[in-house]
């Protein structure tokens, strides 16, 4: 996935798209231009529209009708499935699905300045009321482009078993790559 923003229609009001083969000399092989979808949505000069992704294999729409994408975009860890809601959380669909383990997430992105919000709910450990066995249990690092977001950073300390938690984080950048 690749996404530009900025992009404006030609004098005619087109936006003119050319997908060329790359040529081999060398080889004498001309390799084929791909493409399986191609979006384009209007937005405000210098903006992409939010990328939002919940942890479920299929996407969500929250209380305000944003619509979260499905999982994608990780590499590892496993994902799980909690029926118990989340306690203070104002959008509880976003809860039901949460990727643990070790992993990572490479969004591609437009060059630019991101607010980056996660969501946390400890929701593993049952009940408010069994709340002292998930204390201390589970302290984890966040990264983004090898800058730590979040260190030794434990969910249930911080708000309790089955509560919601969000982390913002001002003036992200994607990497050289563009994730």
């Amino acid at each position: 996935v690749r996404v530009f923003k900025d992009v404006t229609p030609a004098e005619d009001g087109k936006l003119h798209l050319v997908f060329k083969p790359f040529s081999n000399v060398s080889r004498q092989v001309d390799s084929p231009a791909i493409l399986n979808a191609l979006e384009i949505l209007q937005s405000k000069p210098g903006f992409i529209h939010p990328v939002r992704i919940v942890t479920q294999d299929h996407p969500v729409a929250d209380v305000d009708g944003h619509t979260w994408s499905a999982d994608e975009y990780y590499f590892g860890g496993m994902r799980a499935y909690r029926d118990e809601p989340v306690v203070n959380a104002r959008d509880k669909a976003l809860y039901r699905g949460e990727r643990y383990g070790n992993f990572s997430y490479h969004i591609p992105l437009a060059r630019g300045k991101f607010r980056l919000k996660l969501y946390f709910a400890e929701t593993w450990f049952g009940t408010p009321a069994s709340q002292e066995p998930a204390l201390d249990s589970r302290r984890f690092d966040v990264y983004a482009n090898g800058a730590c977001l979040l260190r030794n950073f434990e969910i249930a300390k911080e708000a309790g078993v089955n509560r919601e938690i969000v982390k913002a984080f001002e003036n992200v950048q994607p990497n050289a790559q563009g994730a």
